[in-house]
C-alpha cells in the first residue's frame, strides 16, 4: 500500500487565496466577470495571468477594494 504525504497546514495557510474573475466579481457585490477582466486589462485591479491566459485575483486585493483602499 502506498502512503501519500500530506501538506502541513502551515504551508497551505501561507499561500494567497486566488479567485477567478467570476468569484472576484461576486465578492465585489455582483460585478460581472467581464467587468472584472476589463478592469484588469485597464490596470485598475491587480491580477495574476496564468500561462493559459486566464486571470486570477488575490483575495487580499479584493478585500482592500471592499475596504475602500483604491490603491489596491
Amino acid at each position: 500500500m502506498l502512503c501519500m504525504t500530506q501538506v502541513p497546514p502551515q504551508e497551505t495557510a501561507s499561500k494567497p487565496e486566488l479567485l477567478t474573475a467570476k468569484e472576484a466579481g461576486e465578492a465585489l457585490g455582483g460585478v460581472s466577470d467581464e467587468t472584472v477582466n476589463r478592469w484588469a486589462r485597464d490596470g485598475r485591479i491587480a491580477c495574476i495571468t496564468l500561462p493559459s491566459g486566464q486571470r486570477r485575483f488575490r483575495r487580499e486585493v479584493i478585500d482592500a477594494i471592499l475596504a475602500g483602499n483604491t490603491a489596491a
